[in-house]
């Protein structure tokens, strides 16, 4: 198995480090990791010049040199010069019946003597021991074997692998055939093995079984207080914690993982086909193992999650990759911040301090224009004043001052939107203001429309600014004359409503008396998605040259001044009901 990087250079450089008389022992998970071990260290005694023998279990014979021959190695040539032996279990441990550990002591001293007589450096031997698998020799006979190796391997210019599958042996078996080895594999590298016994010792039954029991008692009661921390420290984070593969598959996830991905088990989450799902944009999740492969890890990296009801959430990701031998990534282990609510912070106090700036702006703006208006006024009235009558330009002067007049309303606006001008509460009764307001604006909303009224006589008043109470009014009639394109009727109503405890769960407001104000069209109508954003500022449904899109955020922003607020009624085709409440007040 080719290892990249830096993984593939402390490999080799550990491999390189190994001499004649060296003893080594593998215990491998998988035939790939086996093979990511095995196949550097034949190749580094090829390239020294030593003799190497391969012994392979008669299953695994053809596998080991297809892997050989797919990492350039000139397998045929080695062999057939005789720098190279591939053997089997039959041709070797088993050459002369069963596994008897002189016998195999007395081939590999043949080995020697015939690879040094051939004007071969060493002899280097590499060694499946799967086939006992099957034979099964009791464990006292593989430590005698590796016991007397030791012996041989002092006196013999001869260096060894001995390989042990994982899955093939029990763990105390493997324990005792680890501490007769000096040396290790560890971690992709090779180790002096601190835990080595000389062999003769555990030979001595009765002392070394007790001894090795109660090492591993103990190594057992390590490992399970171990596993008990990091399941603790995992099933009690807050954080969510999710480990998955390259492909999405995922392999575990804690319980804060589940809760805010909104799954109610585990169970459930890990029915999910990939991680991928999970993702708002799949593509995203691919271009985070992309980024994790190429750095082997990641920090505070954002991506849309989906919850299982559908609504977004934004997590921050922090996470290491884990390697396979070759050096590539194969699965991450991450953590999961929830980051929704910040980012939401984030997003509204950037809406505000925008929105600041366009009202500073628009304030700004409307000062100038309110005086270039009133020069523009000026010049109006001087004119009219030279002209007679009868002069054609009379009605010429009176569209000037009509448009002088909506330009004003728009500067207005845009005080209003930048919250320049000045407040000025006072009781007043709203009922008068609707009146008032009809007989001086009325001309504004065109001989098509009908204005009715259904007023209370008993309103209540409020405290409001006048002017300000005139704008909302006037912004309204105008949005229901407009939504009525070709004329129609616009109804203005006023009534009292006490919100008590009752009717506060349904309208979701602070008890007590207010005055409502309701206008009415039936005109085309708004769907909700349209309701939703009609007070955003600039958003406007006219036609682009026909609308700035600030008259309902004005209205808007002055209800919150008066401590009031709006609802809307509507639906596409049956017209719209603007309610507008205001908090009633004892003196008038």
């Amino acid at each position: 198995m080719a290892l990249k990087g830096k993984r593939k250079s402390r490999l080799l450089e550990a491999l390189e480090r190994l001499e004649p008389h060296d003893h080594l022992c593998l215990v491998h998970e998988s035939h790939e990791e086996q093979l990511a071990a095995i196949i550097p260290f034949i190749r580094i005694g090829l390239e020294r010049g030593e003799k190497c023998i391969y012994i392979a279990d008669s299953n695994t014979t053809d596998s080991v040199l297809t892997a050989m021959r797919q990492r350039d190695m000139k397998v045929d040539a080695e062999i057939e010069s005789g720098a190279l032996s591939v053997l089997t279990e039959q041709d070797s441990y088993l050459k002369q019946g069963g596994f008897v550990p002189d016998r195999m002591i007395e081939f590999l001293s043949a080995a020697t003597t015939d690879a040094l007589n051939n004007g071969f450096k060493t002899l280097r031997v590499a060694g499946e021991m799967t086939w006992i698998i099957n034979h099964e020799p009791s464990v006292e006979v593989l430590i005698e074997y590796e016991a007397k190796l030791n012996h041989f391997f002092a006196e013999y210019a001869c260096l060894a692998m001995c390989q042990y599958d994982r899955h093939g042996f029990t763990a105390e078996a493997l324990i005792d055939i680890i501490r007769v080895h000096p040396l290790v594999f560890y971690s992709n590298t090779v180790c002096r093995n601190f835990y080595y016994v000389p062999p003769d010792e555990l030979l001595e039954q009765e002392a070394q079984k007790g001894s090795a029991g109660l090492e591993r008692e103990k190594l057992d009661s390590v490992l399970a207080e171990r596993e008990r921390k990091y399941r603790a420290l995992f099933d009690e984070s807050k954080d969510g914690i999710l480990e998955s593969t390259v492909n999405g598959r995922i392999i575990d996830i804690n319980p804060a993982g589940i809760e805010m991905l909104g799954y109610s088990s585990k169970d459930e989450v890990m029915k999910l086909v990939s991680a991928r799902e999970l993702c708002k944009k799949p593509e995203d999740y691919d271009r985070y193992f992309r980024l994790l492969s190429r750095k082997g890890f990641v920090k505070n990296y954002e991506m849309y999650l989906l919850r299982k009801d559908g609504k977004p959430v934004v997590v921050g990701i922090t996470s290491n990759a884990v390697f396979d031998r070759e050096g590539k990534a194969v699965s991450s282990r991450g953590i999961m911040r929830d980051m929704t609510s910040q980012r939401l912070l984030e997003n509204q106090l950037f809406e505000s301090q925008k929105m600041e700036a366009a009202g500073q702006l628009s304030a700004g703006v409307a000062h100038d224009f309110n005086n270039f208006l009133t020069a523009i006024d000026g010049y109006i009235d001087l004119a009219a004043l030279v002209l007679p009558p009868e002069s054609p330009a009379v009605e010429d002067l009176r569209e000037a001052r009509a448009s002088c007049d909506r330009a004003a309303l728009l500067a207005r606006q845009l005080l209003l939107f930048g919250h320049q001008e000045y407040v000025e509460m006072v009781p007043v009764n709203l009922n008068q203001m609707i009146s008032d307001f009809l007989k001086v604006f009325g001309r504004l909303i065109g001989s098509n429309y009908v204005v009715q009224t259904d007023l209370d006589e008993d309103l209540d008043p409020i405290n409001a600014d006048m002017g300000h109470i005139d704008q909302v009014l006037m912004n309204l009639v105008i949005n229901a004359r407009d939504a009525t394109p070709g004329g129609g009727v616009i109804k203005i109503s006023s009534r009292n409503i006490l919100i008590d405890q009752g009717l506060k769960k349904t309208m979701a407001r602070k008890p007590g008396s207010y005055v409502c104000i309701e206008v009415r069209d039936w005109g085309t109508g708004m769907d909700d998605e349209t309701i939703a954003q009609i007070f955003k500022p600039f958003f406007s449904m006219k036609a682009k040259g026909k609308g700035t899109g600030l008259g309902l955020s004005v209205v808007s922003g002055i209800m919150k001044q008066h401590s009031g607020w709006i609802d809307v009624v509507s639906a596409p085709g049956t017209g719209s009901t603007f309610q507008l409440y205001f908090p009633a007040t004892d003196a008038l």
